[in-house]
């Protein structure tokens, strides 16, 4: 399953446009490395941490009660999350505890993108979300319609401002894909049906071919594959 990741997934990716400042761009996800971490909580508190990359000194931090691991080592439980900005000279700088909190205050729940630190305070797993890596805290938008299974229900987007939510929903798809052998035979069907809905399926590379690798690799009975790849092949078409 991994390595049909690899191909198609997308992220928000950062690069110095120095006639603009910094800007963002999207563009293809390079290969996931083990230590990637994508989790799902609630915020609890903030923090503070010493020097968490060599050009800054210390950074507030956002205490998260991490409900849900899809990948990554850290550990349902408690996690401090570094959340690095763009400087004036796009180089990676903390944010303002006062914005942080105003953003994220205790008791929202965020997805976060980042990496393991590799330590610990009070504890608590350190994340690192530094933006110009790709990495990210997003909130979960109020209003927002599930499926039985926990997915975003992908076809009742249309209610989300998609473009103020791109990161929540990319963490979304992502998570479903992630986490589809872990579910049971009965349920990837569903979970496969919804995910093609993706809004920005259209524009992955090779969307068709992606698509039907990830049915192929689902274990899913020959009769219901093809009907998913028919189904998808007719949705293609009206999203494009």
């Amino acid at each position: 399953m991994r390595s049909i990741v690899l191909v198609a997934l997308f992220a928000l990716t950062a690069f110095a446009d120095h006639a603009n400042a910094c800007s963002m761009v999207i563009t293809p996800l390079l290969p996931p490395k083990p230590d990637l971490v994508r989790i799902a909580g609630v915020i609890t508190g903030y923090g503070t941490a010493a020097r968490p990359v060599p050009v800054v000194d210390s950074a507030p931090t956002l205490y998260v009660r991490v409900q849900q691991v899809v990948s990554g080592s850290v550990r349902e439980g408690d996690a401090e999350v570094v959340l690095l900005f763009y400087g004036a000279d796009c180089r990676s700088t903390p944010s303002e505890r006062k914005e942080l909190e105003r953003v994220f205050p205790v008791g929202n729940p965020v997805v976060v993108f980042g990496v393991d630190a590799g330590v610990r305070n009070a504890g608590r797993s350190t994340v690192l979300a530094e933006m110009n890596s790709g990495a990210y805290v997003a909130g979960v938008p109020q209003g927002v319609t599930l499926t039985s299974f926990g997915d975003v229900d992908f076809q009742r987007l249309e209610d989300l401002p998609y473009r103020r939510n791109f990161q929540y929903v990319q963490f979304e798809f992502e998570k479903v894909i992630l986490t589809l052998p872990k579910t049971a035979a009965g349920e990837r069907v569903s979970r496969l049906r919804n995910l093609a809905h993706y809004k920005s399926f259209p524009y992955l590379r090779d969307a068709r071919e992606f698509y039907a690798q990830l049915v192929s690799t689902s274990n899913i009975p020959e009769r219901q594959g093809r009907a998913l790849r028919e189904e998808f092949d007719l949705l293609l078409r009206k999203l494009r």
